[in-house]
């Protein structure tokens, strides 16, 4: 996979793309990145999907999860049942653990 400086919502189709997806399966919440977590693409899908309330009025809840960055959370889920699948799921992005 080639790296660019480019955020995926800077990719045109992208915006578009979660648009369509948002209108047309009309989640009840919406699962994202913390806005917290300063990796431009986490940054990215929060800005789009703020610019997506304030043009549509799409009422969800919107739940924002750690990646990167310690958050101070409003909501603990045991997920020690799934660790090992979350493990396995981690180690697919190599080229984010490098640093």
């Amino acid at each position: 996979m080639e790296y660019s400086s480019k955020t995926l919502l800077e990719k045109k189709e992208l915006p578009e793309r979660l648009s369509k997806i948002i209108k047309d399966f009309k989640p009840r919440t919406i699962y994202l990145p913390s806005l917290l977590d300063r990796h431009n693409d986490h940054v990215a899908v929060n800005h789009f999907l703020c610019t997506f309330y304030e043009n549509h009025k799409y009422d969800c809840t919107v739940c924002a999860y750690e990646v990167w960055t310690t958050l101070f959370p409003n909501l603990i889920i045991d997920i020690s049942s799934s660790m090992d699948i979350k493990r396995k799921a981690v180690m697919k992005y190599k080229s984010q653990l490098k640093s």
